[in-house]
């Protein structure tokens, strides 16, 4: 007698909610539309009334009697190689590796200047920001890759120095420290994949990382997913935003068209949480059955309708599985460790597997068992009750 088909307790019912607003998305363009500000422009956004810090430092001038002269500003010089210091008290160690980077991707177009500060009297300049850059150029010179340079007399090369002439040595420290900490913004991620993209779509560039980058925007954009900058108050908090660029990064596009999928079928109502990032990738990956059958969409059926039963949404699942992997790490462990990558998905396939389904699922219900430990024994007692009701 063929053994009967348990029915599964939850069904997967789509949220009905309708954001009110509409992402801008910066990425969307044609060949040969560009945006463009002017500085007026950008500064009427700067002078924006909720940025109260700028207007009190203004006003703090004001009060104080302080202006600035442009003859304060650093001055520009041709300086030979041979007159610049690396000064190992202020500045870092070499990362010989980032010299390899710069030499093996070089573009003479792409060198900025090196900062920085004169003795007074001395032909003699500290480089308090851009020891890399400068090393990088010498190589090449002393190689004889530098058309203008004899090899031999590479030390001779004249490069491009912003420097301010001081004979007080604290201030080169406290330029380096400003240049690469309050004088310099951390680049976003999502700004190095928005030049990669609008590098391909506008300027035409087919260089392949460029491509890469193009292919992944039209398969977030195919499925209503637009990646945006943390930064980005526009369109915060709009359904089908994605801050977590640097987990697409890497990724191969087809594990990216899962999670898009995924996420346009089950929580387009949402933002793209880290945390579903990481289960449907795990789903898409560590499956020892085809993704596209529809026994394998019925189980993405019962697993999102868990999800929706017992956390409400991936987020709240994210931050439960969090908390109990802390507790469940320290009893095992001696110490609270951050959240394991499996841990949410081997908490519903643990509820998966208690409410009678039946698909096979990956291996990695079988972790976070140690020590006579499970970790879905550390969840909320609210929810192991209502699992063993439903089971």
């Amino acid at each position: 007698m063929a053994k009967k088909k348990v029915t599964f307790p939850l069904v997967w019912e789509p949220s009905k909610y309708k954001s009110k607003r509409t992402v801008v998305n910066q990425l969307s363009r044609t060949s040969g539309e560009f945006y463009v500000k002017t500085v007026a422009q950008r500064l009427e956004e700067a002078n924006h009334k909720s940025n109260q810090g700028l207007h009190d430092s203004i006003e703090d001038y004001y009060k104080n009697g302080t202006t600035f002269s442009l003859t304060d500003l650093p001055k520009h010089a041709k300086v030979k190689l041979k007159h610049i210091l690396i000064d190992e008290d202020i500045q870092r160690e070499l990362d010989k590796i980032h010299v390899m980077h710069i030499v093996q991707g070089f573009d003479p177009r792409r060198v900025n200047p090196c900062f920085a500060v004169k003795e007074p009297g001395e032909d003699i300049y500290h480089c308090t920001d851009g020891q890399h850059t400068i090393i990088s150029l010498a190589k090449l010179a002393q190689a004889g890759l530098i058309d203008e340079v004899d090899e031999s007399e590479w030390e001779d090369m004249e490069v491009d120095v912003l420097y301010v002439e001081t004979a007080d040595r604290s201030f080169a420290r406290e330029h380096f420290a400003f240049i690469n900490g309050v004088g310099k913004k951390k680049i976003d991620e999502y700004d190095n994949h928005k030049q990669r993209v609008l590098s391909y779509r506008l300027d035409g560039n087919q260089k392949q990382e460029y491509a890469l980058a193009a292919e992944k925007q039209t398969i977030c954009e195919d499925k209503n997913i637009f990646p945006i900058a943390n930064s980005d108050s526009t369109n915060s908090g709009i359904p089908g935003t994605l801050t977590h660029m640097a987990i697409i990064k890497t990724m191969k596009p087809n594990v990216l068209e899962f999670i898009a999928k995924f996420h346009d079928t089950y929580w387009k109502s949402e933002v793209v949480d880290a945390g579903e990032m990481g289960i449907s990738r795990l789903l898409y990956q560590k499956a020892n059955t085809p993704t596209n059958t529809k026994e394998y969409t019925e189980f993405l059926d019962n697993l999102n309708a868990i999800i929706k039963t017992f956390f409400t949404n991936p987020e709240e699942l994210r931050k439960t599985a969090q908390e109990a992997y802390a507790a469940y790490s320290k009893d095992v462990y001696g110490a609270s460790k951050s959240v394991h990558e499996t841990a949410a998905l081997n908490i519903i396939l643990k509820i998966y597997r208690k409410l009678g389904g039946e698909f096979p699922v990956p291996d990695l219900i079988l972790s976070h068992t140690e020590s006579g430990k499970d970790l879905y024994d550390y969840l909320p007692t609210a929810i192991k009750d209502k699992v063993k009701a439903l089971g």
